[in-house]
């Protein structure tokens, strides 16, 4: 896991300095930023030492030294991808993943991200074609920016690299999708369809086989890890797995003593004498972090602004634990019908469409929040409900499993709660839905309501809200809370001009979860 940058001039000149992208993500290692030149190529990353600690140092090789490559990610599968690649004749000098990359590539050019399971964003350049590759994962769990000018092509892991570059605009690989000197090509889509017409019992065992394994994957390692525990079902299921995985695992607890997340994690950790660490944090505090939230996130949405409201201390905590890694329940609303909106779906097509545009929609949402204040803090955040294999099986189950209609009841992620009702608590697998800012203790999430929208009232008149809002049109703002987000954006990242469309899920973040 780290940050990564790359230049790619255009002309066979080096005069480019990296530092000043480096410098701007430096929050995402632990390690000084290390760049090297490869060519006419520069490429470089600030590293969180992870894997192979001792021997991690990116850019990475090839054997003759003409391929590089630097990474931001983590690869479950690389142990059983290199001993294939040694298999085919190709030499390594570490036990690290990133190296796995440059040989990959060699074996299968662009499509080696078929082979990868796991988290990734990475540069490849090529000095003998002088061409460059860059990829991003299935979901977008790991970000990837780029900007270009008549002189080169620059690539990051953050916006915030590219504010001292005279650039007119900035982009973004989206999930799926990798770039080449041809231009973006999407690698895999995700289609819902056809559903499954498999027995419950059996799409209930598949599915407890699955979250279990990805999980275990995800645990790996012999340093210490934490869980964003809310006392929910998702992160009570990975609480549990990863206890059952790794001997050194850490509940983390966010909000008011009498919040509802609190009690029920709190009482989880307390009956069963596992360790965990509360943190109790003020409603002050909270909507006084805003400005440093949204500058971390790069986004104006209401939704991973409230969220990461929520998920900044989580992780500033993990770090003061000394924890790097930390393990979340983030995707199992979007894969198992969690949100309210799946209980209104009169139709199998209007679900799935739900699903599909949820999942479409995560990597600006709440894979974005957790990648970047996880980041803020040294703090890899791996989301088990995101696995590839899950996915794969978890929207093909028939919807009526996701939302169960049972003596009166609508009880949402219904075969989620029956997959591990072997290991959940009876106070916990009953729990109807919260959101992350209800759950915490921290108000009302709907729209017009709570204390995000009331400080913003405060913040901004009526006349400066409309002439945010007339600065803006495509950015249709509906309210003041989201013209004072955006006031704060704009200072920063005006010229992202990807992240005008709004969001799918804002709405669905607002809605009453069961």
């Amino acid at each position: 896991m780290c940050g990564i940058a790359a230049i790619l001039p255009k002309s066979n000149t080096t005069k480019f300095d990296i530092m000043p992208l480096l410098n701007a993500i430096e929050h995402r290692g632990d390690t000084l930023p290390n760049f090297k030149i490869l060519g006419n190529a520069i490429l470089g990353n600030v590293r969180l030492k992870i894997v192979d600690r001792p021997f991690g140092e990116q850019p990475f090789y090839n054997e003759d030294r003409t391929i590089a490559v630097v990474f931001n990610g983590e690869i479950y599968n690389y142990k059983k991808l290199k001993s294939e690649l040694i298999e085919n004749g190709h030499q390594f000098k570490t036990d690290c993943d990133t190296e796995i990359l440059v040989h990959l590539y060699e074996q299968y050019g662009v499509n080696m991200t078929t082979h990868l399971d796991g988290m990734f964003a990475f540069v490849i350049y090529d000095s003998i074609n002088q061409n460059y590759f860059a990829a991003r994962d299935n979901f977008g769990i790991k970000p990837l920016y780029y900007c270009e000018d008549e002189n080169a092509i620059y690539f990051s892991s953050e916006l915030k690299s590219f504010i001292h570059l005279g650039v007119t605009e900035f982009k973004e690989i989206p999930p799926a999708n990798y770039l080449t000197r041809n231009g973006l090509t999407q690698y895999r889509k995700f289609e819902t369809y056809p559903l499954r017409n498999f027995p419950l019992q059996e799409e209930t065992t598949l599915v407890k086989i699955l979250v279990e394994e990805a999980v275990k994957k995800r645990v790996q390692t012999d340093l210490p890890v934490g869980v964003f525990l809310s006392g929910g079902i998702d992160s009570t299921i990975v609480f549990l797995l990863a206890r059952k995985y790794h001997s050194n695992v850490t509940a983390i607890i966010i909000g008011e003593d009498t919040a509802e997340d609190v009690i029920h994690a709190k009482k989880l950790c307390t009956e069963n004498n596992y360790k965990f660490k509360h943190i109790n944090i003020s409603k002050s505090e909270i909507l006084n972090s805003v400005p440093d939230i949204i500058y971390s996130i790069e986004s104006y949405e209401p939704n991973p602004v409230r969220g990461s409201a929520i998920s900044y201390p989580l992780s500033k905590a993990a770090k003061d634990l000394g924890i790097k890694i930390v393990l979340c329940g983030e995707g199992s609303d979007e894969i198992f019908g969690g949100y309210g909106d799946f209980i209104f779906a009169e139709t199998e097509e209007v679900f799935q469409s739900i699903t599909n545009n949820l999942l479409a929609d995560l990597y600006r949402t709440q894979l974005l929040r957790v990648d970047r204040t996880g980041m803020a803090f040294n703090v890899e955040v791996r989301e088990p409900f995101m696995d590839i294999a899950l996915v794969d099986t978890a929207i093909k189950i028939l919807p009526k499993y996701k939302v169960a209609k049972l003596k009166g009841r609508t009880t949402t992620k219904y075969i989620l709660r029956e997959a591990f009702k072997d290991i959940l608590p009876d106070h916990i697998y009953s729990r109807d839905k919260m959101t992350l800012m209800e759950g915490a203790g921290a108000d009302s999430v709907e729209v017009g309501k709570g204390m995000f929208y009331e400080n913003a009232q405060q913040k901004l008149s009526e006349i400066e809200f409309e002439k945010i809002k007339q600065s803006c049109d495509a950015c249709k703002l509906n309210n003041r809370e989201e013209a004072f987000y955006f006031s704060i954006y704009s200072k920063f990242y005006k010229r992202a001009k990807f992240n005008i469309p709004r969001t799918f899920n804002a709405k669905v973040e607002i809605n009453k979860n069961s």
